[in-house]
């Protein structure tokens, strides 16, 4: 019975080791789930891969259910796109900007800035999400909370070896110097709560998360009776994915990724 015992305990651990990770995320009624696996990392929504990034060879899929179409784009190409999309978007929503207004934007934005005084604490006790361990954090802007994460470095750590890291912190820098551009657009930086949350965020992964709203000892009643719908990990699981789960949908067209993006804005104006 012994032998029995063991040989269970080396076949669950041996299939443990070549399991796929797949987290799932409640939003309110939302539903999302992040696929890990071999390097790369699929997004999934209302049951359907929408988006893959490859990270080992810094591609990146996007799949568009509404026109049976999807487009891939190597990461070079990618940072090109972002960085003409930024550039139209300053030149639509900024530079058409009277001086005056432009002027009233900022200075309210950095009256506002100048209110904030956030102080990171730490909650001693651990709580279990998702059966994974996890710290609370709590983003004091005064004395008001306007922020709280659980993070579990965990789950970090399993994340890592299906992907490389460094390869994913790549991409998110691209998304984070698209926004320092565009607050550069108007005079300003990254306000000092959003440079609080995001070194939280490098101790693991966010588990979970309440935003109070922007807060102010002066005006403490401010979203004081709102606080964002729950989002939160629901469960991770450990399972084989199949390999289809990467590839574009059997009979959807490749297009280029200009193309793609022309094609699902023409879907979208149609709707409205």
């Amino acid at each position: 019975m012994k032998k029995i015992y063991i040989l269970v305990i080396l076949v669950i651990t041996h299939a443990c080791l070549f399991a796929d990770l797949i987290i799932t995320r409640q939003e309110g009624d939302f539903v999302s789930q992040e696929i890990y696996s071999q390097g790369k990392f699929a997004e999934v929504i209302d049951n359907r891969v929408v988006s893959v990034w490859d990270f080992r060879n810094m591609t990146l899929m996007m799949i568009g259910y509404e026109i049976n179409a999807y487009t891939i784009i190597d990461f070079n190409s990618f940072k090109k796109e972002i960085t003409k999309q930024t550039n139209a978007e300053i030149a639509k929503e900024v530079d058409s900007l009277d001086d005056e207004t432009k002027n009233m934007m900022i200075e309210s934005t950095k009256a506002l800035y100048s209110r904030l005084a956030p102080r990171v604490r730490v909650v001693e006790d651990t709580v279990m999400i998702a059966n994974y361990p996890s710290f609370e954090y709590k983003v004091l802007n005064d004395t008001l909370t306007i922020q709280r994460l659980w993070i579990s470095p965990k789950l970090k750590e399993e994340i890592g070896k299906e992907i490389p890291i460094a390869s994913m912190q790549k991409v998110e820098a691209l998304f984070k110097e698209r926004r320092a551009k565009l607050l550069a657009a108007l005079g300003l930086t990254i306000d000092s709560i959003t440079e609080a949350v995001e070194a939280i965020e490098q101790n693991g992964y966010i588990m979970k998360r309440f935003d109070y709203g922007m807060r102010t000892k002066s005006n403490p009643a401010i979203y004081a009776a709102v606080e964002s719908v729950d989002n939160s990990i629901s469960e991770v699981s450990h399972m084989k994915v199949d390999n289809a789960v990467f590839l574009p949908p059997k009979g959807f067209k490749k297009l280029s990724y200009s193309n793609y993006q022309i094609q699902m804005i023409k879907y979208m104006e149609g709707l409205e």
